[in-house]
C-alpha cells in the first residue's frame, strides 16, 4: 500500500459503522510493467469490547490503473 485516506464514515447505531476509503497500490504481476492501482473500498465494522472489528468487505471498485 503507498497511501490510504478516509472518505466517509457512517454509523448505524453505537456498535456499527460503514467506512469508505481510496486506496493506492503498486502492484507487480508476472510478464507485466509494474502498476500504480487506485481503489475505492467500504468496509463493515462491528464494535467488540473497546475494540472495532472488521467484518466484511461490503465494496471495491478499482477507478485507476497506471502502468510504469
Amino acid at each position: 500500500m503507498d497511501s490510504y485516506e478516509l472518505t466517509d464514515v457512517k454509523y448505524s447505531g453505537k456498535n456499527k459503522c460503514k467506512i469508505s476509503t481510496r486506496e493506492t497500490y503498486y502492484v507487480q504481476v508476472a510478464g507485466k510493467p509494474l502498476q500504480l492501482m487506485t481503489q475505492e473500498c467500504t468496509y463493515v465494522l462491528e464494535k467488540n469490547g473497546n475494540d472495532w472489528e472488521m467484518t466484511s468487505f461490503a465494496d471495491i471498485k478499482v477507478t485507476d490503473r497506471i502502468n510504469q
